[in-house]
């Protein structure tokens, strides 16, 4: 049990649909994009986002005491995780532009559109869950048992 309540609080420090402010139902703090830019807010949606995963990456280096090359190790798989969130985000920054504006005029009402928030912003959270397990299998044992401990 103490083994999954670290990986769970682990995990809410990472991200969900919802706790960027994606949910499904098109609900969302419109007040971030009022006088932006739609191209500002996503790119400071995806900039929050990668923030968060640094955060993470930080907590858990610090959670589990990793040493020298573990840190590198994490460090390593944060650096490619990211750089394929950006390469991705680039890719399809118009229509991220675009969604935002939308949201920003006052939320998204239709289906279609919601699917396209998933279909966009969906392999931001594949990518984390990757992060997620890649440095999940840095401790070794004994650090992971301690860090549950704790």
């Amino acid at each position: 049990a103490d083994a999954l309540e670290t990986t769970a609080r682990l995990r809410s420090l990472g991200t969900t649909l919802e706790t960027r402010g994606r949910s499904l139902s098109g609900a969302r703090d419109t007040s971030q994009v009022t006088g932006k830019t739609a191209s500002s807010a996503a790119k400071r949606r995806v900039d929050e986002e990668l923030l968060r995963w640094d955060h993470f990456v930080t907590e858990f280096i610090v959670r589990y005491q990793l040493d020298t090359s573990q840190r590198d190790a994490a460090h390593s798989v944060l650096r490619e995780c990211k750089a394929r969130a950006i390469e991705h985000s680039t890719r399809n920054r118009a229509r991220m532009e675009r969604l935002e504006g939308e949201l920003g005029e006052g939320g998204i009402t239709d289906d279609a559109t919601r699917s396209e928030i998933v279909a966009l912003y969906g392999p931001l959270d594949t990518v984390f869950e990757e992060l997620l397990g890649r440095v999940e299998s840095i401790p070794t044992t004994a650090q992971a048992a301690a860090a549950t401990h704790e």
